[in-house]
């Protein structure tokens, strides 16, 4: 699937399960020992320099994930392997801003994607600098509220297997609603193959680019 479909490698969870399980593994292994690695400050220093070479190489076109996930996964090892006991992680990852940035992350992530893909559909092409920028910050205050309102008060719950039984509950239906669309039960507003022929009218009907000019 990785080498045939980018796209379904990238979202799915079965072909991205081990990104997931890399860190969740490091970290349980950190309950026995912590830090988990010899020389923890030149752990962190690597799992970070491997972050920033991430961010660096791996471009828009770029083949994600395939081989390139290795640097943002062992960066992210590396940063949890070193434990408290860096610097980095202590005073830079460890400090108030860092950490609330972390605790909105996730729920960051599930709002910005629907928010941008709104506003491509909304404007009928890429939104502007301006206006990602506001959905990028509505994202942020949904995320925060999101964070508070729902995570929070389950965590917090007095009954917690109330709350994880409803959770269960609506993964199920999430579930329940995939299987339908798998068996054709339920379809799409336009079908994939329509898609493709509207974005492709869309990208003709900007030919040629102003930036072409005859020699």
């Amino acid at each position: 699937m990785c080498s045939s479909d980018l796209a379904a490698a990238y979202f799915s969870p079965v072909s991205r399960f081990w990104e997931l399980a890399s860190g969740g593994l490091v970290a349980y292994a950190m309950t026995k020992k912590s830090p988990l690695l010899p020389r923890p400050g030149l752990v962190s220093a690597l799992g970070l320099a491997l972050l920033v070479l991430g961010a660096v190489l791996i471009k828009g076109q770029a083949d994600f994930p395939r081989a390139w996930a290795l640097l943002p996964v062992l960066g992210t090892c590396a940063l949890i392997a070193a434990g408290n006991a860096s610097f980095i992680n202590r005073r830079l990852l460890g400090n108030r801003l860092m950490v609330t940035v972390g605790l909105v992350s996730y729920p960051f992530y599930l709002w910005h994607w629907p928010l941008l893909s709104f506003g491509y559909i909304i404007e009928g092409e890429k939104p502007s600098a301006l206006l990602k920028a506001v959905l990028v910050l509505a994202a942020l205050a949904l995320a925060f509220l999101t964070y508070h309102l729902i995570e929070r008060p389950v965590q917090k719950a007095p009954n917690r297997r109330r709350a994880i039984q409803g959770l269960v509950a609506a993964m199920a239906c999430f579930g329940v609603l995939g299987g339908m669309v798998k068996a054709g039960l339920l379809h799409e507003r336009m079908p994939s193959t329509a898609v493709a022929r509207y974005m492709g009218a869309l990208n003709d009907l900007g030919f040629p680019d102003p930036a072409m000019k005859p020699l």
